[in-house]
């Protein structure tokens, strides 16, 4: 629940909302001067809540922007700055990474919003597991850019770093959406 209300401002931007109309409310019925201390407890109260969300940043909100910084650095076809993402201890994975994407122009990546983290805090360091869904456009770059567009799921490995708060890729795969959706419901359910 917590991670809930520090990743999103809407719950209590919601109930703040709530707490406040239904003090002001019982106040114009009342006229009880005490319920005016209550919608001003409502404001500080959840308006606190809203500004500890925007300081705060989650795991999951971390490994979003790391994926997101990805995606750009790939659109842009900037490959050095998009394999800086994974662990240097990875050198398998930088040169898959670097191999598949030079074998490609993408010209977008759609993230969706479908994102299911598990974290392994029981390692040291910490780890998590990663599954979304992407929506790709792009072409073969041998081919003179044939540009298409479609669904994939994406798994990916992470590991934080703590000396750099930093989290770091350190293997992905890529598959059809349809073969995602058994692992992505596997990921859910852990």
């Amino acid at each position: 629940m917590l991670n809930t209300i520090l990743e999103t401002p809407w719950y209590a931007m919601g109930l703040g909302v709530i707490f406040l109309v239904g003090f002001f409310t019982a106040w114009i019925q009342t006229g009880t001067g005490k319920l005016l201390w209550g919608c001003l407890g409502s404001c500080i109260v959840f308006g606190g809540l809203v500004a500890l969300e925007a300081l705060v940043m989650t795991e999951r909100e971390q490994i979003v922007a790391t994926v997101v910084s990805i995606a750009r650095a790939v659109e842009k076809q900037d490959f050095e700055k998009a394999v800086s993402f994974i662990h240097p201890s990875q050198q398998a994975t930088r040169s898959q990474a670097l191999s598949e994407l030079k074998r490609y122009k993408i010209t977008r990546i759609n993230i969706k919003n479908n994102l299911v983290l598990k974290l392994h805090t029981n390692r040291t360091p910490i780890e998590a597991s990663v599954g979304f869904n992407v929506f790709v456009r792009g072409g073969i770059a041998i081919a003179g850019f044939d540009e298409q567009q479609g669904p994939r799921y994406i798994h990916a490995e992470f590991v934080f770093i703590d000396e750099e708060n930093r989290w770091y890729l350190t293997s992905y795969g890529h598959m059809d959406i349809r073969a995602g959706l058994s692992h992505h419901a596997n990921l859910r359910s852990q």
